[in-house]
């Protein structure tokens, strides 16, 4: 019993994380609270936070660091933008390839 309590604790602590995101010169982006990489391109990386899904848009954009286990995520290349779609956010289980059927 003390296994399962202990990784329904796990889980609360994944739901509850807060979420960051830090832009440095316009190069480099920090992101906390971050829940899934829901796609990468060299122009647009979309992630899922706990507080919605962030897209980042540049150039020449690549993932420095990619630690889901602890919620962050680092893209560098040329920024030109970050937003939030609420709207987006999975409400079910579904993996990647079921929200690309959803659109």
């Amino acid at each position: 019993m003390p296994m399962m309590r202990e990784m329904d604790e796990k889980r609360t602590a994944g739901r509850l994380r807060s979420h960051s995101l830090s832009v440095d010169a316009r190069e480099r982006a920090v992101v906390t609270g971050a829940e899934e990489l829901l796609s990468f391109h060299d122009t647009e990386v979309c992630i899922v936070t706990s507080l919605g899904v962030l897209a980042i848009e540049g150039e020449e954009l690549h993932i420095e660091r990619l630690n889901l286990d602890e919620g962050q995520v680092i893209v560098r290349g040329l920024i030109y933008g970050a937003n939030y779609d609420d709207s987006t956010q999975p409400q079910s289980t579904g993996g990647l390839f079921q929200r690309l059927l959803r659109r």
